[in-house]
């Protein structure tokens, strides 16, 4: 494996053989940042190392350093010639710059591959397993394995975190000779440039109480803790990342394709949570979509219109162009009048106890002037809501007596008129003065016979008996 910047496990020390290669090629070199390799990385060249295993002859080791390799999808570099069960090989070429061949330099004991003109890789590669399930590599050193091809994530290694970090080889730019066969991990190939992904690993530190993750964060035995849209777990102490969701705002979550509003002093804006993939990492990004107005601590979508109910007023949030920029801003449509709490739109005409009332508004550059006007357009009933029209009759009872009455104009004053008196009988059917024969109800009692007479104050039931 590249040897990582902790250096070669050292528990064994025997057992692990050191080599390394310095390599120029046609350009600048780029690096991830961090990048935990042990080393030297700079713009002209680079110079890693190897930690290379050797055979293991101590049959009680070897179960230690001589691992079972699980299924899963990652990749390994290849020593020895051959691939573990369940690997397929592949190689990988890079293109030196031909001319610094007088500084290319080799060291140590090296992996299976090239090494003198150009810097050649084999590696052993799987694809039989989740890349989310743990395997068991030894835990007690940091170590770097290799993603497998098309692959996003570093395999789950139980008790480990991970990070994803790469090289980036500047190949030679005349007579290109960089080779790929086989199964390979994830190397990306374009304008003369070879980009290698690697994972690196480092143990989780862990405590009775619970297990510290890469961010510091306490996860309790059989728990799962949610911080910062990640989900986490913990499984015989050992931390898993388990879901990434969206975007952290304000200690909140916002989902990916979520929307919200933020208050700014110039207004407002819109906001979605978008989820990009950036060196083949998921990115989760915060993206401005549109301008608003702040309207009492509510974001008002450009060219959205609303009532203020409590003043009645109605406004739009008006998109303008100013100094070759846009700005939002809120501006005034209408005014209304507020009418037993509600508000009326202005000349706007509403029927209320036979009178016609309207929100009559006058608008100037100092002030808005607004009122209710009132215009009688009926007669009333006495104790009722219900209105006449002009010219229009209606019959009104009580007492046991019936009255015909009119409703009547001069000039602007309208006047209810009557027209004639009549008698009620038992079955509340009115009957005209002279009128005899029809029972009437008198002092609770219902009578026979009797008649309508007329009388100075109006008229009057008379039965007999």
């Amino acid at each position: 494996m590249l040897k990582p910047s902790s250096g070669c496990p050292v528990d064994v020390a025997e057992n692990w053989l050191e080599g390394y290669r310095k390599e120029y090629g046609k350009g600048t070199y780029n690096y991830s940042t961090p990048l935990d390799l042990f080393g030297e990385f700079t713009e002209e060249y680079m110079k890693f190392f190897f930690c290379v295993h050797k055979s293991v002859k101590n049959s009680s080791l070897i179960p230690r350093y001589q691992t079972y390799w699980e299924p899963g999808r990652y990749c390994i570099i290849r020593s020895n010639g051959t691939c573990p069960n369940g690997f397929k090989s592949g190689y990988a070429q890079m293109d030196d710059s031909d001319n610094k061949v007088n500084l290319l330099q080799n060291g140590g004991i090296l992996p299976d591959g090239y090494f003198a003109n150009d810097t050649g890789l084999y590696f052993c590669c799987r694809d039989d397993g989740l890349v989310t399930n743990d395997i068991v590599l030894p835990r007690k050193n940091p170590f770097v394995l290799y993603m497998a091809t098309g692959e996003t994530k570093c395999q789950a290694v139980k008790g480990m975190t991970s990070s994803i970090q790469y090289l980036v080889f500047n190949d030679d730019k005349s007579g290109n000779r960089v080779i790929t066969n086989g199964t390979l991990p994830t190397i990306k190939i374009e304008n003369n440039n070879t980009m290698l992904f690697l994972c690196h690993y480092k143990p989780v530190e862990c405590e009775i109480t619970g297990c510290t993750d890469k961010d510091g964060e306490d996860v309790h035995p059989s728990s799962e803790h949610t911080k910062n849209c990640v989900t986490k777990n913990n499984v015989q102490y050992t931390v898993h990342f388990l879901t990434v969701v969206g975007c952290s705002v304000e200690s909140k979550c916002k989902l990916v394709g979520e929307e919200w509003s933020v208050l700014r002093a110039e207004g407002c804006v819109r906001q979605v949570c978008q989820m990009q993939i950036v060196n083949n990492t998921e990115k989760f990004l915060v993206k401005d979509i549109s301008q608003g107005c702040d309207w009492k601590g509510v974001c008002k979508p450009e060219n959205s219109t609303w009532t203020d109910d409590e003043n009645c007023v109605d406004y739009r949030c008006k998109k303008l162009t100013l100094g070759g920029g846009t700005v939002v801003r809120t501006e005034t449509l209408s005014y209304g009048c507020k009418w037993n709490g509600k508000c009326k739109s202005a000349d706007v005409a509403w029927s209320e106890d036979c009178l016609s009332r309207k929100c009559v508004v006058v608008v100037n550059e100092t002030h808005v002037q607004r009122q209710v006007m009132s215009t009688v357009e009926g007669c009333q009933t006495v104790g009722s809501s219900d209105c006449h029209a002009i010219d229009s009759n209606w019959t009104e009872t009580q007492n046991n007596s019936c009255t015909r009455l009119t409703c009547t104009q001069n000039g602007q004053a309208l006047r209810t008129k009557v027209l004639e008196r009549l008698c009620q009988d038992s079955e509340k059917k009115c009957h005209p003065v002279g009128a005899s024969g029809f029972q009437a109800e008198i002092q609770g009692m219902v009578r026979t016979n009797c008649s309508c007479l007329a009388r100075e104050a109006g008229v009057m039931v008379q039965c007999p008996g």
